[in-house]
């Protein structure tokens, strides 16, 4: 997430200057995205790939898209499973420590379930 002023800024600098590049983790975005040589080296040989911060436009509609998903997220039907590093300086993992022993619950409890329904599945064909 960008700074609080900013988040609530992007609105009127993507209507002004939608293409201005916005700069708010500190260093290159690949050099903060990747810990392991290989992966950033994979990363930077990209024909496509990109090393300048995201422009306003762009930033917006991350944020817009972020704050869809989180509105609906009851909705998913599906295990997802995101994790991500105590140290890490792109995502913060601040924002998820909150919902910790929520994850973990629900977690346990769908294994749970498909486990003993995996388990009632395969004595019925015994």
């Amino acid at each position: 997430m960008p700074p609080w002023p900013l988040e609530h800024l992007l609105w009127a600098a993507a209507a002004v200057a939608s293409t201005w590049r916005l700069a708010f983790t500190r260093g290159n975005i690949p050099d903060q995205s990747f810990k392991v040589l290989w992966k950033l080296e994979l990363a930077l040989a990209s024909p496509r790939r990109t090393t300048a911060p995201p422009r306003v436009a762009t930033a917006l509609e991350l944020l817009l898209v972020c704050r869809e998903l989180q509105a609906r997220f009851e909705e998913v039907e599906l295990p997802l499973l995101v994790v991500h590093g105590g140290e890490d300086t792109v995502c913060d993992p601040a924002c998820a420590e909150e919902n910790i022993e929520n994850v973990f619950g629900d977690t346990v409890d769908w294994l749970t379930s498909h486990a003993a329904a995996a388990a009632a599945a395969a004595e019925g064909h015994i």
